[in-house]
């Protein structure tokens, strides 16, 4: 076997050039038509670029080590070597045509996969010079060594080009264009390229999470992993601005664009247990936003339990506050409108199978535009799962600031929240709409309250000719009495009741 050492030197600029110069003999003219059409594709690959440099200077140094070793064969020789080099390079030119031609975001997708066709292509580069019984071991060792580290730098690019604002506009034109499989690799591959990689710079970090935030909201998704871990949220706020029984609200920012409200979760700690509960209920968050868009129910971005002891949730700031607040300041707002938008938002929920579980004045946050948004649906039975809190008297397991919206069979021994739940609490939640005032205003205790509706009391209905203004008359009222009865299964669907309105 015959041992060549190429002396063949690589001017990456010159790819074209050298290949018509490094064939100055016609025997090997075929090879060089090949070679020349090889470098012309690799030439318009839009990603990789390092990758396929490399692997357009191994393939001309794979024909200069052709031309070399043929010089002083006999002329059968040379066209079994030209013959040999000419297969190897087509077979190459067919196997990196699809790739080449590829758009951008594309490549960026399936950037490790080209990667492994590329080396594939070197190693039949290398198996055709064993074939053709040639063996040049600083060849081999050379592209060997660049391979792992042309990788390296083709992988630094694509993050960097992900990360540049003045990309924005050309991502997101190119995103819009991908299957939604390839626009959530893309995101997975930023969102993984956070803070938290220590090579990331703070400069690429923060145009990281702009790009990504912006293509977020163009393509209508949430983040692929809603297990915020690598800083795409933070606090804002010194401490809680507000906050109920169980949670304490911050002021965050998330991706560095968006105020939001961090809900912690005050009585409990972070945990393996608290992490597959909330693995479970980010599924159904997500599922939510991509059927409503964030048209009648308030997304929720993820949870985070590595800030602090204590896991929240993070979702939008909401700065006009929710239903209560919000009809208290604007009186006059259309209230039928605010009514047929709630009950339009639990009847989406209901059509994926989904259960709100605390429906109520406060869960109901008012977009900007002033359009009610359901919000911390499944929180409470999220709360209620991660805390074990319950009713000590009647062992169910009770909000206790959610007694007034309560039916009766969550008062009974292991009651669950239900479509039909969600309905009576849509009931009372009309009242409080319309009446500016809590379900059962007229008592203070809210367990009293659990006494009426054991007895099978309804609330009365109220008299002041405002309420009726604001479009409680007859219909609704009776509408509302099919809400409520004692007996899960004679209340009305919501399917029905947004037919209704």
């Amino acid at each position: 076997m015959v041992t060549f050492t190429s002396s063949f030197h690589i001017n990456a600029g010159s790819g074209l050039s050298q290949a018509s110069q490094a064939i100055p003999v016609p025997w090997l003219a075929p090879a060089c038509g090949a070679l020349t059409a090889l470098i012309n594709l690799l030439a318009k690959s839009e990603s990789n670029r390092n990758g396929m440099r490399l692997l357009e200077d191994r393939c001309l140094s794979f024909t200069a080590i052709i031309e070399g070793e043929g010089e002083a064969m006999a002329q059968d020789e040379k066209t079994r070597l030209c013959s040999g080099a000419q297969s190897t390079l087509q077979g190459i030119l067919a196997r990196m045509t699809p790739w080449c031609l590829m758009s951008r975001v594309k490549l960026f997708v399936k950037q490790d996969e080209l990667a492994g066709v590329i080396q594939q292509c070197h190693l039949e580069i290398s198996d055709s010079l064993n074939k053709l019984q040639i063996t040049s071991h600083l060849e081999i060792h050379r592209w060997q060594a660049a391979f792992e580290e042309s990788q390296k730098i083709d992988n630094e690019y694509v993050v960097r080009y992900l990360a540049d604002v003045r990309n924005t506009q050309q991502l997101l034109v190119d995103v819009q264009m991908q299957q939604s499989a390839d626009v959530r690799r893309i995101l997975t591959m930023m969102q993984e390229n956070l803070a938290e990689n220590e090579t990331v710079t703070e400069t690429v970090d923060d145009g990281l999470q702009s790009n990504l935030y912006n293509i977020l909201q163009g393509s209508g998704t949430l983040l692929p992993n809603m297990n915020l871990q690598r800083g795409e949220v933070r606090r804002t706020s010194s401490y809680a601005v507000k906050g109920t029984a169980q949670t304490d609200i911050w002021e965050g920012c998330y991706l560095n664009q968006e105020k939001v409200a961090i809900k912690v979760m005050r009585t409990a700690y972070a945990s393996p247990k608290t992490l597959k509960r909330f693995k479970v209920e980010a599924e159904i968050w997500r599922r939510v936003y991509e059927v409503d868009k964030g048209e009648y129910i308030l997304p929720i971005y993820g949870f985070c339990q590595r800030d602090g002891d204590l896991p929240y949730i993070v979702c939008p700031w909401v700065l006009n506050g929710n239903l209560n607040d919000y009809v208290n300041q604007h009186p006059d707002v259309d209230h039928r409108y605010m009514l047929k938008q709630i009950a339009e938002g639990i009847n989406l929920l209901h059509s994926i199978s989904v259960v709100h579980g605390d429906i109520k004045g406060f869960n109901i946050s008012i977009s900007p535009d002033g359009r009610p948004l359901l919000s911390d649906f499944g929180f409470t039975r999220l709360q209620e799962d991660i805390m074990s809190y319950f009713d000590v008297s009647n062992g169910s397991t009770l909000n206790q600031e959610s007694l007034r919206w309560c039916p009766i069979e969550m008062c009974m021994d292991g009651g669950k929240r239900t479509k039909a739940s969600d309905v009576y609490a849509f009931s009372m939640t009309v009242l409080e709409l319309m009446t500016h005032n809590l379900p059962w205003a007229t008592v203070l205790i809210p367990s009293q309250v659990i006494i009426k509706v054991c007895r099978g009391e309804t609330p009365p209905r109220p008299t002041d000719p405002v309420v009726a203004e604001r479009g409680l008359d007859d219909a609704l009222w009776a509408l509302l009495e099919k809400c409520w009865c004692t007996n899960m299964h004679d209340r009305l669907t919501m399917k029905e009741i947004v037919s209704c309105l």
